[in-house]
């Protein structure tokens, strides 16, 4: 299994402005794996760091395609 880790962004004059690394993959499905540890640093923001730690994923749950319709997603759910 090959997923990326570690991604670097730049700006327009080339200079880093957020990493972030992709830990703790597990498979949720025959084809797919996912992360489950998400960290970014921001480094234009002093280095601040975001987490994200999922604790479970879902896929192919059933949601029909109108659900990610740029009207539903600007309604929300109810």
């Amino acid at each position: 299994m090959f997923q990326p880790t570690r991604f670097e962004y730049y700006d327009a004059e080339g200079k880093n402005f957020k990493s972030q690394l992709r830990l703790d993959y597990k498979q949720d499905s025959p084809e797919h794996w996912q992360p489950f540890h998400i960290v970014i640093t921001d480094h234009r923001r002093n280095d601040h760091v975001s987490e994200i730690v999922f604790s479970a994923t879902k896929i192919d749950s059933g949601l029909g395609d109108d659900v990610f319709s740029v009207r539903s997603l600007i309604r929300g759910t109810k």
